[in-house]
């Protein structure tokens, strides 16, 4: 089955999208991570079927977390595995230049409301698979 990982360290982001793929698109699976280590380590048994990524800026797992770990190095990891398919970035932290080319896609900031931003990832799911 089709798999799209979506990296975001917002609970009630991660509830509303399950919520959404599970009545909008039910034939694709959502796997969802609040932090980068939980991401790696969902994504790998899955790069087979995984087509697409969506990650947020900040990625740790404690608001004082340091060094802050970024959705970007979600990317690189999984690039490091053999994945293949699309990565997007949806984060509000700035992306740097030098991460740019790590992913096809770059949602514009300053995001919408929460629902249109839910919206806004379904409409890309459905484009692109």
């Amino acid at each position: 089955m089709p798999t799209v990982l979506h990296c975001e360290d917002s609970e009630i982001q991660s509830a509303g999208m399950a919520h959404l793929f599970g009545k909008r698109i039910p034939d694709v699976r959502l796997v969802s991570a609040l932090s980068l280590d939980q991401a790696i380590q969902l994504a790998q048994p899955i790069l087979d079927d995984l087509r697409i990524v969506f990650t947020d800026g900040d990625l740790s797992e404690e608001r004082n977390e340091f060094p802050v770990r970024f959705g970007w190095e979600v990317i690189e990891a999984l690039k490091e595995r053999g994945y293949k398919g699309l990565s997007v970035y949806n984060g509000i932290t700035k992306l740097p230049d030098d991460k740019r080319h790590l992913f096809d896609e770059v949602m514009p900031k300053g995001r919408p409301s929460f629902r249109e931003y839910l919206d806004l990832v379904v409409r890309y799911v459905q484009d692109h698979l």
